[in-house]
């Protein structure tokens, strides 16, 4: 162990550098809507729907006697998108700065702060938008039994999948990405039919510990991903109360394809930015100084828009959650 009498351990700094350190892990809008890059902030793109556009309709293609061929042509329309600007930043205060910089760096801290303040904001408004069925586009459709602890040896998880499949199918979708709330992922853990499912081969009595990647290997799916990202909900300012809420409802899982890159990708949805006013990527940190007041601001910001782009790339299985 290292030892010297000019160091001395510090175990209040360590305790505030590390306190919620993890807690972006649990973040995943970035991987449910992928992060597109768009040259202007609003503009349209064109699309062709599946219902409209006759994308999976059945028409005669034999030839006619005269040698022509049935022709036609695809409906298409246009969507559009419009990026909002959304911004945080704190000031850095002289004398407060050269108090604190012999225990770490404020500006790297700050902005490391700052843009939590927005991944936070970010992950909320992707999360509310995929709470909503009606704002996606689509209908959630019941389990098959409820997810509750009461029915913890009916929850049937593999049939409601199949089920979420199948309905995807039936839209020419493939689905490549299923995600859950935290919640519904320790409960299905622990449901007795799942196990069954997964691992009868291990014969009666014997358990296994159910991992995340379990939950979508049987059924061809290739990624999972467990939503444990959470917030303070608690009322600001209120004799500093802490109540720490999970970004992702448990009243529903999700099924989708989920693809980046350019909208003729298909996929669920994107996260447009506008690339020209911020450009590096989601997020763009900024500094400047504030000589009336003393300090240095550091700014950071993003142009975003959450869009769908194709709400039928996604099916939702209400969960009916009763922990």
């Amino acid at each position: 162990m290292y030892s010297s009498t000019a160091a001395s351990p510090r175990p209040e700094i360590s305790a505030f550098l590390e306190e919620s350190s993890a807690s972006e892990q649990g973040l995943i809008a970035q991987q449910v809507m992928p992060v597109v890059d768009q040259p202007t902030r609003n503009g349209s793109y064109p699309r062709i729907r599946r219902g409209k556009g006759e994308l999976m309709k059945i028409n005669s293609t034999k030839r006619a006697q005269d040698g022509s061929y049935n022709e036609g042509q695809r409906a298409i329309e246009w969507d559009t998108y419009d990026c909002a600007e959304y911004g945080w930043e704190e000031r850095i205060d002289d004398s407060r700065k050269v108090e604190l910089e012999r225990f770490f760096d404020m500006e790297v801290l700050t902005a490391k702060l700052n843009k939590r303040t927005l991944l936070f904001d970010y992950e909320k408004r992707v999360a509310d938008l995929f709470g909503n069925p009606g704002t996606v586009g689509v209908t959630a459709v019941p389990a098959t039994v409820a997810y509750t602890e009461a029915n913890l040896a009916n929850i049937d998880f593999p049939k409601d999948v199949q089920a979420a499949q199948q309905r995807l199918e039936k839209k020419g979708i493939i689905a490549n990405t299923m995600w859950m709330n935290r919640e519904i992922f320790n409960l299905l853990r622990r449901s007795s039919k799942l196990q069954g499912f997964l691992f009868s081969q291990l014969g009666q009595g014997v358990y296994k510990i159910i991992n995340a990647e379990d939950l979508v290997k049987p059924f061809g799916i290739k990624n999972i991903i467990v939503a444990g990202g959470a917030y303070d909900s608690a009322t600001k300012d209120v004799d500093g109360t802490f109540n720490g809420t999970y970004f992702w409802s448990n009243a529903y899982i999700w099924l989708a394809d989920i693809q980046g890159g350019s909208f003729e990708a298909g996929g669920a949805g994107r996260t447009i930015t506008w690339g020209a006013d911020c450009p590096g990527g989601l997020f763009t940190t900024e500094t400047y100084r504030d000589e009336r007041r003393r300090g240095d601001m550091i700014r950071t910001r993003t142009h975003t828009a959450e869009k769908i782009v194709d709400s039928g790339a996604i099916e939702m299985i209400t969960t009916g959650f009763v922990p």
